[in-house]
């Protein structure tokens, strides 16, 4: 099984299956990051009722306004979240759909 002579139109079909998996990758680290901070630190600040800077000066979030802004913060990581859900679908669509052109050069599928 001997493959076609590869054209630029082939070699563009391929760099944008592998640019648009990079970029899949980028949107799987920004959904990760914000699922941590929202889902996990978040609570965790809240439940414990600790503060970062109780390292410092023995600070407590005990203020009911720092409490309603940190829930601000966690529904909008999980809002980006969503958002990183439904690009790293469309990506993911995009670059699988550019994939056919190793049909094109191989005429099985079996390399």
């Amino acid at each position: 099984m001997d493959p076609i002579t590869i054209t630029g139109t082939h070699w563009a079909q391929i760099s944008q299956f592998v640019n648009f998996m990079f970029y899949s990758v980028g949107a799987v680290i920004i959904i990760a990051t914000n699922l941590l901070i929202g889902y996990i630190f978040i609570p965790s600040l809240i439940d414990s009722q600790d503060s970062p800077l109780s390292i410092i000066n023995g600070a407590k979030l005990e203020n009911p306004k720092f409490v309603s802004f940190l829930l601000k913060i966690q529904k909008a990581c999980y809002a980006v979240c969503i958002a990183g859900f439904v690009a790293l679908i469309y990506l993911l669509y995009t670059a699988f759909s550019a994939l056919p052109v190793v049909k094109e050069i191989y005429d099985a599928i079996w390399i």
